[in-house]
């Protein structure tokens, strides 16, 4: 497991940039893996990766230093891999686009067709 100094964690916390690039330089290799055997892709675990130490950056005032830093960063890498393949997962698509191709406009109601169909059997009994 990786070792960082709870100094140089402390000091990136506070918005020292050299001490984050330390952590990103030693955490780039897990967080990336971690991120590629959850997106089975290589340009999205590099994507994943980067947004995953943005946000970490972002948020490091949320960081507790009585937790394992290990076990955050790593979190947020998977929580984001896992937004990413829910995205994946559902295309957006406009509610009036899906009912056009469900139901196309010619299409009768099926109360119209019912009359329709009930109309042609009074017919030809008559």
């Amino acid at each position: 497991m990786i070792n960082i100094s709870p100094d140089i964690i402390e000091q990136a916390q506070g918005g020292n940039q050299d001490s984050f690039a330390l952590i990103v330089e030693s955490y780039q290799n897990p967080v990336y893996n971690l991120c590629y055997r959850m997106l089975y892709n290589e340009r999205d675990a590099e994507d994943a990766a980067q947004e995953t130490f943005w946000k970490a950056w972002s948020n490091f005032s949320k960081y507790d230093p009585n937790r394992s830093f290990s076990t955050w960063i790593l979190s947020i890498a998977a929580h984001h891999c896992i937004d990413q393949q829910r995205k994946k997962r559902v295309p957006e698509v406009e509610i009036d686009e899906t009912m056009e191709e469900i139901i196309p406009e010619k299409t009768p109601l099926p109360e119209i067709e019912v009359i329709r169909q009930e109309d042609e059997v009074r017919l030809k009994k008559c």
